[in-house]
């Protein structure tokens, strides 16, 4: 998604949507701060429950502008993305695609970000902030009725697009021993 840097910069300007949320980075004494594991946790996890999305690390969320990330630590931050992605969210989202970008700044240096691509999950992924999706440029937990419906009626509260009554076929997983609608019967959480 935002595969081009001209149509990435164009949305980054627009601001954060249903598809794209990003935050600056401030590294101090080498540690990653400005960005807690559990808030970008939140967000990778809220994409994975919708239609996917794009979260770019090195954006001021203030400005709208690209900051950067400094080149000596592109490593560490792709490392840190990566053991968000393993260990803070349940099951781990290890279908996300973590790529180093150089964009323009406002004043026209080219800086690094990185830019973690993050596609529609078969699963139901819970991070530090329960299960969340996506709703316009927030994430929001999803009601316990939501957590239990079918693929099709989450897919449906999370588009931008109406919904057509196609069904899904894809398997999902469930909380805690919790039934999806579209299940067989009998058929539970093996974590249960």
């Amino acid at each position: 998604m935002f595969d081009a840097k001209a149509e990435l910069l164009d949305k980054i300007r627009l601001g954060e949507s249903s598809f794209l949320e990003f935050a600056e980075m401030r590294l101090a004494a080498g540690q990653i701060s400005g960005l807690h594991p559990n808030s970008l946790a939140d967000g990778l996890a809220a994409f994975a429950n919708c239609q996917g999305g794009v979260f770019v690390l090195g954006v001021s969320d203030q400005a709208h502008e690209v900051v950067g990330v400094p080149l000596e630590r592109v490593d560490a931050v792709v490392e840190f993305v990566r053991n968000v992605c393993m260990d803070s969210i349940e099951p781990p989202l290890e279908q996300a695609t973590v790529d180093r970008l150089l964009l323009p700044s406002a004043d026209g240096v080219e800086v690094a970000v990185v830019k973690v691509d993050v596609p529609r999950s078969p699963f139901v992924h819970r991070s530090p902030g329960g299960y969340l999706h996506r709703v316009a440029d927030s994430k929001r937990s999803f009601r316990r009725t939501a957590r239990r419906s079918s693929a099709e009626s989450r897919r449906s509260s999370c588009s931008t697009t109406p919904n057509f009554g196609l069904q899904s076929t894809r398997p999902r997983s469930m909380p805690h021993g919790e039934v999806s609608a579209s299940s067989p019967p009998g058929i539970r959480n093996k974590h249960a």
